[in-house]
C-alpha cells in the first residue's frame, strides 16, 4: 500500500518542477530558497509524528498529506506573483498530461495485472504504458510533444550525423 501511496506522491510532487524552474528564470532563486527553507523546518517534525502513529504507512500517508497540503500555497506564494496565473488555469495545465497519465496506467495495468511473473509484469506494463502515454500525447497534448520534439532534435541531429545520415 504505501508503494501505491509513494506513487501518488510522486505525481503530486512532479508538478512542483515547473515553480523552481520559474523562479530562477525569473530570478527569484532566494524566493526558492526560502520556500524549501520554510518546508525543511516545518516537514519533519510533521513526517516524525506520521511515522510515530502509523509505521510507514503513517508516514506515507503524512506525505501524501502534506504534499497535497502545499499545493495552493505554492500557487498562491510562488506562481501567482511570477507569472499572474490563477488557480483555475494552473490546475488547467496539469489536468491534460494526469488524464493521460491516469489513462496509460489504467491500460497498462488491466493488461497486466494478472501476470504472476514480477519482472514481466513491470517490463510489459512499463512498455504499454509509455505506448498508449505517448499516443494518448500526440493526440491530446500536443504542446508537451512539440517540447519533447525540440528537447530531444540536437540529440537526433548528433545521431544523424555520426552515422552518417543528414
Amino acid at each position: 500500500l504505501y508503494l501505491q501511496i509513494f506513487a501518488v506522491l510522486g505525481l503530486i510532487r512532479s508538478t512542483g518542477n515547473p515553480s523552481g524552474i520559474l523562479l530562477y528564470a525569473v530570478g527569484r532563486a532566494r524566493l526558492a530558497f526560502w520556500w524549501n527553507m520554510a518546508l525543511l523546518i516545518i516537514t519533519p517534525p510533521i513526517f516524525l509524528g506520521g511515522a510515530l502513529l502509523g509505521g510507514i504507512d503513517g508516514l506515507a500517508w503524512t506525505m501524501l498529506i502534506v504534499q497535497a497540503g502545499i499545493f495552493v500555497p505554492a500557487w498562491w506564494f510562488l506562481i501567482r506573483p511570477l507569472c499572474g496565473a490563477g488557480f483555475v488555469e494552473y490546475v488547467g495545465q496539469l489536468v491534460p498530461p494526469l488524464l493521460i497519465a491516469l489513462a496509460a496506467s489504467g491500460c497498462a495495468y488491466s493488461l497486466v495485472m494478472t501476470i504472476d511473473h514480477g519482472p514481466m509484469r513491470l517490463g510489459l506494463g512499463l512498455a504499454v504504458g509509455a505506448v498508449v502515454y505517448l499516443a494518448l500525447s500526440v493526440r491530446f497534448n500536443r504542446p508537451w510533444v512539440t517540447a519533447m520534439r525540440e528537447l530531444f532534435s540536437p540529440m537526433l541531429q548528433r545521431f544523424d550525423k555520426s552515422s552518417g545520415k543528414i
